[in-house]
């Protein structure tokens, strides 16, 4: 299930960079907004199996990981990401915004 969600991350980081490559406005907005949907959502799986896995697996995930978190995070929108996942956890945007922001940092320090 590991090398499935790092797989999984790895197709929606890479459809976000593209997307960032769409010349026209109101269709970058709309792919990106879709994306980071989908974005949002594998990241915080992946955080998940993360806290869960050796470092060992981590290590090994990292490995696999050609496309690094912070290739993709200038075209997220932070604020809407966190504004979703306060609205699926039922917080405070800002306390969203602080887990995301440690999720984030434990992804590149693992490598990601």
């Amino acid at each position: 299930m590991q090398n499935q969600i790092v797989t999984f991350e790895q197709q929606v980081n890479a459809a976000l960079l593209q997307a960032g490559r769409i010349v026209n406005p109101a269709s970058q907005q709309h792919a990106l907004a879709a994306i980071e949907a989908v974005g949002t959502v594998v990241n915080s799986i992946l955080a998940l199996v993360q806290s869960v896995s050796s470092k060992a697996a981590v290590a090994q995930m990292t490995v696999v990981a050609p496309i690094k978190l912070a290739q993709v995070l200038p075209y997220m929108n932070e604020i809407e990401t966190a504004k979703m996942v306060a609205q699926h956890y039922g917080e405070p945007v800002a306390l969203a915004r602080v887990q995301m922001a440690t999720a984030e940092q434990n992804e590149m320090v693992a490598g990601f």
